[in-house]
């Protein structure tokens, strides 16, 4: 019996400039046992910890109400807390220095985030995360797989974004079309989904007008698969569900 798909989440930060909507992606240390030197956005593994601050309303505000959906939205704010140094919650503004402080204890598990969030009186804006999209691979494939929800949410206008030097290497903010010139030029590689949204997302002028896509596109579990044409065999997502690019060639697809 195949194992079930091991929830996670991602999110992808938001901010507007001159040529574009700016994502901040991360690239990936080669020790990293998934998608490793992969480009990425700041994301991870749903653990039991994200479930039970999910149903605390002391730490967690917002109306969204599906506990899979709520978890998952806290561990995409605590991971880019751990991964990225950005806090999306609700409270008074924290010194940076004590941010700097915190941000590897959380994430290595000395201080559990609700912990350090009760602490100083914060609590998570669950409100702030925009279900964006969902990857499911099928149980067919050998590598190990991820119930993957993906969220948008604007950088908050006080915070500065970097990488911890550990699980991620390099940072930086770059359009979705930037992004998809590096992979192209080989100056850097994104995994197969990470392509296909990057692809979805470099289609709006504006962080407005994305956000607003997003909302109002029915939220459609995605679930790659392998089919045959005769130019070859091609991994493949469903049309309509607002991917401009939906199959690419087996051989050049990048599954992690």
């Amino acid at each position: 019996m195949t194992d079930p798909a091991q929830p996670a989440a991602t999110l992808v930060l938001l901010r507007d400039a001159a040529s574009g909507p700016e994502l901040f992606m991360q690239t990936r240390a080669r020790t990293m046992g998934f998608a490793a030197g992969m480009m990425v956005f700041p994301g991870g593994k749903v653990d039991d910890h994200d479930r039970a601050l999910a149903a605390d309303p002391s730490l967690v505000a917002g109306e969204t109400v599906d506990p899979d959906d709520r978890a998952a939205r806290v561990a995409a704010v605590r991971e880019s807390f751990e991964e990225a140094g950005v806090l999306l919650t609700r409270g008074t503004t924290l010194d940076p220095v004590l941010l700097a402080d915190a941000q590897p204890k959380v994430s290595g598990r000395a201080l559990a985030f609700g912990e350090f969030l009760a602490r100083h009186g914060h609590s998570i804006d669950l409100d702030a995360l925009v279900p964006f999209t969902r990857w499911v691979p099928p149980a067919s494939v050998a590598h190990r797989r991820y119930d993957t929800r993906f969220y948008l949410a604007r950088m908050p206008a006080d915070a500065i974004a970097g990488h911890d030097g550990n699980e991620a290497t390099t940072s930086h903010w770059i359009t979705a079309a930037g992004a998809l010139h590096l992979a192209d030029q080989g100056d850097a590689q994104v995994i197969f989904p990470t392509r296909r949204n990057l692809e979805r997302l470099a289609q709006f002028g504006n962080v407005e007008a994305l956000i607003a896509h997003a909302r109002e596109t029915p939220l459609v579990t995605v679930q790659p698969e392998i089919r045959q044409f005769e130019d070859g065999h091609f991994l493949c997502i469903p049309e309509g569900i607002g991917y401009p690019v939906t199959r690419e060639a087996l051989t050049s697809a990048l599954r992690g």
